[in-house]
C-alpha cells in the first residue's frame, strides 16, 4: 500500500511509530554498551587500586635500598596495608609470590603461607596459575576471569581480578570485582533507562495525537466546505482563514476558490444578459444581410448571364479562327514532309560519297605505307652493300700485306740460295730447302694477285649494285611523296564531304523541327477548336447554373425571413 493512499492522521502515527521504534533501538544500544563501560569503568579502578598499592611497596623497596629498614620491615608494613584496604563494602586485595604461596588475604587470612598454585574453581580453572602467567607477561599488569566466593559465604560466584608482578619482591598483587555487582549496576540502569524511554515515548505519543488532531480535524472542516462549494452552496463559511500554518494556507485558497465561484457566477448572470441582447442584434444584422444578399446576388447573376453570351460569342469566332489555322498547319506539314524526304536523299548520296573517298583514303594511306616500308629495306640494302664494299678494300689491303711478305720470303729464299751456293757441299741441303720457299713464295704471290683481280671485281660489282640500289631508293622516295599528297588531297575531299554531309544532317534536323512545331501548331489548333466548343458549352452551363443560383438565394432568403 502506497503512502499515497494513507491519511495525514495514519502518516503522522507512522512517523510517531517510527520515531518510537528508532528511540527504543537506541536505548537498547544504550543497554547493550552499557555493560562494557561498566566493566571498564571497574577495570579502571582495579587498575588503580593495584599500582597504587604496586607502587607503595616499590616506595617501602626504596627505603630499604637506603638503609632506612630491613626488607622484611618493607614487606610487613606493606601487608598491613594490604590487608587493611577496603573498598565497596566486600571488596578487598591479596598478595600470592610468583611460585603460589599467598602472602596476604584480607578476608582469609588462613590461606597466608600456603600454596594455591593448583588450585582449581568450580569450573576447573586453575586461578592462581593463571594469575601468575598474567603478572610474569605483562609488567604493566592484567585481568584474570574465575569463580570466587563472597566474604562470608561459600558459595564461589564469577569475579574479575587484576594483577600486577612487584619484581624485587617476587610476588604479585591483585584486587578484583565480583560480577553480580556489575549486574545490579546493569539493573539500575536498564529501569533508570528504561523509565526515560517510557517518558520520552509517551511525550512523543502525546505529542503526536495532539498535532494529529490540531491538523485533521480543521481538514475536516475544510473538506466539508469545499463540499458545499461544490454543490454551488456560496454561503458556506470557511474556516480556519486566521490560522498562520498550512492549514490556513489551504483555508485562504479555498476562500479565493468560492470568491471566484462567486465572480463565476456573476458572469454567467452578466453573460446571459448579454447573450439576449446579442440575439436581437443578430436577428436585425440578418434582415439587412438577406436584403442585401438578394439584391446583389440578383445584379451579380445577371452580369454573369451577359458576360456568358459575350464569351459564347468570341468561343464561336475562335473555333473559325482554329479551323483555319489547323487546315493551313497540315499544308505545311505536307510541304515540310517532302523537303525532309528529299533532304534524306541527298543526305544518303552523300553518305555513300563518303564512304567511296573514305574507302580511296585507305587505299592511299596503304600505299604509302608500302612505300615507306620499300624505301627503309632499300637503305638498308644499299647499307649492307656499302659495309660489303668496305669488307673488299679491306680484303685488298690484307692481299697487298700478303704480297708483300711473299716477295719478302722470296728475297730470302734467293739470299739463302746464294749462301748455300758460298757452302759448298756443306749447304746443298740448306739450297734445297731455299728453292722450295722459293717456290712457295711465286706460288703465294700468283695466289694473291688472282685473289686481288677478284676482289677488285667484286669491288666494282658492289660499287654497281650500291649505285643501282641508290636510284631504287630514290624512286621509291618519289613514290612515297606522290602516294603521301595522293592521301592528303582524298583526306581534303573527305573533310568536305562530311562538312556537306553535316550541313545536310544540320538542315534535316532543322526541316525535322519545323516539321514538329507544324504539327504543334496543327494539334494547338485542334485543341483550341475543342477548348472553343468546350467554352461554348460550359457558357451554356454557367447560364443554367446563375438561373439555379438566383432561385436558390430566393429560396435562402425567403427561409431567412420566415425564422
Amino acid at each position: 500500500m502506497g503512502l499515497d493512499r494513507l491519511s495525514i492522521a495514519r502518516k503522522i502515527g507512522l512517523i510517531i511509530a517510527v520515531a518510537v521504534i528508532a528511540f527504543a533501538a537506541f536505548i537498547g544500544e544504550e543497554i547493550a554498551n552499557e555493560r562494557g563501560r561498566i566493566l571498564q569503568t571497574h577495570e579502571r579502578e582495579l587498575r588503580s587500586i593495584v599500582e597504587s598499592s604496586a607502587a607503595q611497596a616499590l616506595h617501602f623497596e626504596q627505603k630499604v635500598s637506603a638503609g632506612e629498614m630491613t626488607r622484611d620491615e618493607a614487606m610487613a608494613l606493606w601487608k598491613e596495608t594490604v590487608v587493611g584496604l577496603r573498598y565497596r563494602a566486600n571488596e578487598y586485595m591479596f598478595a600470592v609470590d610468583l611460585d603460589g604461596v599467598v602472602f596476604a588475604h584480607a578476608v582469609k587470612p588462613a590461606l597466608d603461607g600456603k600454596n594455591l598454585i593448583e588450585l582449581e574453581d568450580p569450573n576447573g580453572f586453575k586461578l592462581f596459575a593463571a594469575m601468575i602467567d598474567v603478572a610474569k607477561a605483562n609488567p604493566d599488569g592484567g585481568t584474570v576471569p574465575y569463580m570466587w566466593p563472597k566474604p562470608g559465604s561459600e558459595q564461589p560466584v564469577a569475579k574479575l581480578s587484576y594483577v600486577k608482578a612487584i619484581q624485587p619482591w617476587n610476588m604479585f598483587v591483585g584486587t578484583g570485582v565480583y560480577i553480580d555487582s556489575i549486574d545490579d549496576e546493569m539493573t539500575d540502569f536498564i529501569i533508570h533507562a528504561g523509565m526515560i524511554a517510557f517518558l520520552v515515548i509517551g511525550v512523543m505519543l502525546a505529542a503526536g495525537i495532539f498535532i494529529s488532531r490540531s491538523i485533521t480535524k480543521p481538514m475536516e472542516a475544510l473538506r466539508n466546505s469545499m463540499g458545499s462549494l461544490a454543490e454551488n452552496d456560496l454561503a458556506v463559511e470557511i474556516p480556519g482563514i486566521g490560522r498562520g500554518d498550512e492549514v490556513g494556507a489551504m483555508a485562504k485558497a479555498v476562500q479565493v476558490f468560492k470568491e471566484n465561484a462567486e465572480r463565476v457566477a456573476e458572469l454567467e448572470r452578466s453573460k446571459a444578459e448579454d447573450e439576449q441582447r446579442a440575439e436581437e442584434a443578430r436577428r436585425k444584422m440578418l434582415q439587412e444581410i438577406t436584403h442585401n444578399l438578394e439584391s446583389t446576388v440578383g445584379r451579380v447573376a445577371g452580369e454573369v448571364q451577359n458576360s456568358a453570351g459575350t464569351v459564347r460569342n468570341s468561343a464561336s469566332d475562335m473555333q473559325g479562327s482554329a479551323a483555319e489555322t489547323a487546315d493551313s498547319a497540315r499544308e505545311a506539314n505536307d510541304a515540310a514532309g517532302n523537303a525532309s524526304q528529299s533532304l534524306q536523299s541527298v543526305a544518303a548520296a552523300t553518305e555513300e560519297l563518303t564512304n567511296s573517298i573514305a574507302e580511296i583514303g585507305r587505299q592511299a594511306d596503304q600505299s604509302a605505307s608500302i612505300s615507306r616500308a620499300a624505301a627503309t629495306e632499300a637503305k638498308d640494302a644499299n647499307d649492307k652493300v656499302a659495309g660489303l664494299q668496305i669488307s673488299a678494300e679491306r680484303i685488298g689491303e690484307v692481299l697487298n700485306l700478303i704480297n708483300d711478305i711473299a716477295e719478302q720470303t722470296n728475297l730470302l729464299a734467293l739470299n739463302a740460295t746464294i749462301e748455300a751456293a758460298r757452302a759448298g757441299e756443306a749447304g746443298k741441303g740448306f739450297a734445297v730447302v731455299a728453292s722450295e720457299v722459293k717456290s712457295l713464295a711465286n706460288q703465294t704471290g700468283n695466289a694473291t694477285q688472282e685473289i686481288a683481280g677478284q676482289i677488285s671485281a667484286i669491288q666494282q660489282a658492289t660499287k654497281e649494285a650500291a649505285e643501282v640500289i641508290g636510284k631504287i631508293v630514290g624512286t621509291i622516295e618519289n613514290i612515297d611523296e606522290t602516294a603521301s599528297a595522293i592521301a592528303a588531297a582524298v583526306e581534303e575531299q573527305a573533310s568536305a564531304t562530311r562538312e556537306i554531309s553535316g550541313n545536310v544532317e544540320q538542315v534535316a534536323r532543322a526541316t525535322d523541327t519545323v516539321t514538329d512545331n507544324i504539327g504543334r501548331v496543327s494539334a494547338a489548333g485542334e485543341q483550341a477548336n475543342q477548348s472553343a466548343n468546350h467554352l461554348s458549352e460550359v457558357t451554356v452551363s454557367l447560364g443554367n447554373q446563375v438561373t439555379e443560383l438566383r432561385a436558390e438565394v430566393d429560396g435562402f432568403v425567403k427561409r431567412l425571413n420566415e425564422a
